[in-house]
């Protein structure tokens, strides 16, 4: 069986610093690298120097039109809080030709919006028509609660592959989500660490 090369990306969402502090404390723990992909102002991630800051904009109220924000006041907010970042991972993997012109124009390198789930992968991007670089991923972290299948089938599954791009989120890490019912009661309260502690699943894997 080869071991696939493995890559880690966090999307932050609106994770408390808590929740951003104990997901850097594990990767800390392991001496392993992450990009994250930030949709607010954390001061942690903007003190530390160890991993990448990418952007993580959310233009799913623009789609239901229930912003007045447009697309490119969203960018501009989050590239303000994070000049340095080169990267972006829009929420629900939202993606157009235009959004990569605006992009490019805010000097953002590559997007992360392409997500195969165990997709046998020998490359973790190609080159768009127009230079921006398109970056794959296989696997999230949701999947597990999601397919409700093993941690050991979600491995298994890429066996044959030369690269695993992971996607964690800080909020699932911290409560160790295991189902959809845990996930929705505990995104009720996902500000309140002090209770998400209490109710931390320490039974099953998550």
């Amino acid at each position: 069986m080869n071991t696939p090369t493995i890559t880690i990306t966090i999307d932050v969402d609106w994770a408390p610093e808590e929740m951003i502090e104990d997901t850097l404390l594990l990767l800390e723990e392991f001496n392993a690298k992450a990009t994250f992909f930030c949709t607010h102002k954390s001061d942690l991630l903007s003190k530390q120097k160890t991993h990448e800051i990418g952007i993580h904009p959310n233009f799913v109220p623009l789609i239901h039109g229930n912003s007045e924000i447009s697309a490119e006041k969203e960018i501009d907010r989050l590239k303000n809080l994070y000049p340095e970042a080169k990267g972006v991972r829009a929420h629900g993997l939202v993606q157009s030709s235009g959004l990569m012109e605006l992009y490019m124009k805010k000097g953002i390198l590559y997007d992360s919006n392409i997500c195969l789930p165990y997709q046998y992968l020998d490359k973790y991007y190609y080159d768009d028509y127009n230079g921006f670089k398109r970056n794959i991923y296989n696997f999230e972290d949701d999947l597990v609660y999601k397919t409700n299948r093993s941690l050991v089938f979600h491995w298994d599954a890429f066996k044959n592959s030369s690269l695993l791009i992971c996607d964690f989120h800080p909020f699932l890490i911290f409560n160790n989500i295991s189902s959809n019912k845990e996930y929705e009661e505990f995104k009720r309260t996902y500000k309140n660490t002090l209770y998400l502690k209490s109710k931390r699943n320490l039974d099953k894997p998550g």
